[in-house]
């Protein structure tokens, strides 16, 4: 027979794995959810990508491929830095327009949040593999 304070305790021990369960399952849903607009992700590396491992490189061909992986992330940064100032004036005007629409009330509750919430657009990830 289990005493009161063990069965109180099993009970307290249970509620908490499932209130870290459902934690769990909370995060995972909201990091998979779907956003609104528009969503460019650029990583940029000189890691050996998957499908090239699996071809069984050779030692002599590895820096040969790790030299050309790194031109292309350079490739990869040139575009997507040329690419980020125009998006980035792209959003800048349409808040100019948005924001010409809006009374004084609105124009300032809308500044707020976008202060609130950080940069429209993100900084861009680079990997570097050594």
């Amino acid at each position: 027979m289990i005493s009161s304070l063990a069965r109180a305790r099993l009970a307290g021990a249970v509620l908490a794995l499932a209130t870290f369960a459902l934690g769990i399952a909370a995060g995972i849903w909201y990091s998979n959810r779907e956003r609104p607009g528009v969503d460019i992700r650029v990583t940029a590396t000189d890691r050996i990508p998957r499908e090239l491992e699996r071809l069984g490189l050779t030692d002599a061909e590895r820096p040969l491929i790790h030299d050309a992986l790194l031109r292309g992330r350079e490739r990869v940064l040139h575009v997507t830095d040329a690419l980020q100032g125009r998006m980035q004036s792209a959003v800048d005007s349409t808040d100019i327009e948005i924001r010409a629409l809006l009374s004084d009330a609105q124009r300032a509750s809308f500044d707020s949040a976008r202060r609130a919430n950080g940069p429209q657009l993100r900084e861009k990830r680079v990997i570097v593999q050594k």
